[in-house]
């Protein structure tokens, strides 16, 4: 068993520490061929699913009808995928496919690696490694500066890992096979469920909680970090960046959330003045003056004078501080207590890990 599991090791291997990469790799693909990257690429996955299905198709002899549903359910899945998951961003957009590559062949080999289970091991596990190893892919983008992982994505990985499953199962359906589970078929279902639920749970937190703060001067705004952290992380910044100026190219290195957020208003204070929406423009260069100057000097993001004027001028015409509320992080920044999330999310794995030691004593009695 040990044996059969070390491609779908291997590939898990390579996905996480590829993760942190993966933009620099699809920067430099887009710097070297800024034509025809997106088209190549879409041509090198698409004729790859489409050999894949048309092999599929002629392998299908036993369990005719049921194996043809199974092959138009993963088209579907897959069709569903490229498009409810597509940005606005060809750049993206491209990782997000080879992710979807990348996640339906670790379900496969895992299919193919536990086919001697005969078990609800077989089509179980792959899907929960698929969200365990899908939340560690996004937990070490926080290794690289300029990637932050999102709860959205692990869900696209799962989604992707089913996808692979049901491929795998129309390829070759399991022969003798049995809809329950002995008590080690329990003990590893459980234990994987139980690590991806826990490392779900630890992401969550540390890529979604955060707090509304709230400045009676320009309104309120989304963070990771609490209103005294904020400041205090701002102290921190300026000192630092004054002496020891952080790589603004780097490739590796602990995502700083502080920059994250400030990019994030800066964007949206650049669109907003692009648009002629001088009051949004102008209530977002006023959080980040008060909020993340450092940021402003480190990375010459400082308005000219005359923007300031304006933007200040009609942000007090058009807006209320004590009502406005920034748009910045509404999609990835979700407001909740952290005690009771973080309890409600052990109290699951902690019931996962130790359910078979439950249903072994009650089969006992």
């Amino acid at each position: 068993m040990i044996v059969r599991l070390l491609p779908a090791a291997g590939l898990a291997l390579l996905i996480l520490v590829t993760a942190p990469a993966m933009g620099r790799i699809r920067d430099l693909l887009f710097e070297m061929f800024p034509g025809g990257a997106v088209k190549g690429l879409a041509i090198v996955l698409g004729g790859l699913l489409v050999t894949s299905l048309v092999a599929c198709a002629l392998k299908i002899r036993r369990h005719v009808g049921l194996r043809w549903l199974g092959l138009i359910a993963v088209v579907i899945l897959l069709a569903l995928q490229i498009t409810g998951f597509s940005h606005d961003n060809p750049r993206v957009d491209i990782v997000e496919r080879i992710h979807i590559l990348q996640y339906g062949s670790l379900a496969l080999l895992l299919y193919w690696a536990l086919r001697p289970c005969r078990d609800l091991r077989l089509l179980l596990i792959p899907v929960l490694a698929g969200a365990l190893i899908g939340t560690l892919d996004e937990t070490v983008q926080w290794l690289a500066p300029k990637r932050v992982g999102e709860i959205r994505d692990v869900a696209m990985n799962v989604v992707a890992a089913f996808t692979g499953l049901l491929f795998a199962v129309v390829i070759e359906p399991p022969r003798d096979f049995r809809w329950r589970l002995g008590k080690t078929g329990w003990r590893a279902v459980s234990w994987t469920a139980a690590a991806a639920v826990l490392t779900a749970g630890l992401f969550f937190d540390a890529a979604h909680l955060g707090y509304r703060i709230v400045d009676p001067e320009v309104g309120s705004f989304l963070s990771w970090r609490s209103e005294d952290e904020l400041r205090a992380a701002a102290i921190d910044r300026a000192e630092r960046w004054a002496t020891k100026p952080a790589d603004k190219e780097a490739v590796w290195g602990i995502a700083d959330t502080f920059r994250t957020e400030a990019g994030w208003h800066v964007s949206h204070r650049e669109g907003a003045s692009h648009r002629e929406l001088w009051a949004m423009a102008g209530r977002a260069n006023q959080i980040l003056e008060r909020w993340y100057a450092p940021f402003l000097d480190f990375e010459d993001h400082r308005w000219e004078d005359w923007k300031i004027e304006k933007g200040n001028t009609i942000a007090a015409e058009q807006t209320n501080p004590s009502t406005y509320r920034s748009p910045v992080l509404e999609h990835r920044i979700i407001v909740w207590p952290k005690g009771p999330v973080r309890a409600a999310w052990g109290s699951i794995a902690a019931l996962l890990a130790i359910l078979p030691f439950i249903l072994e004593r009650r089969s006992k009695r």
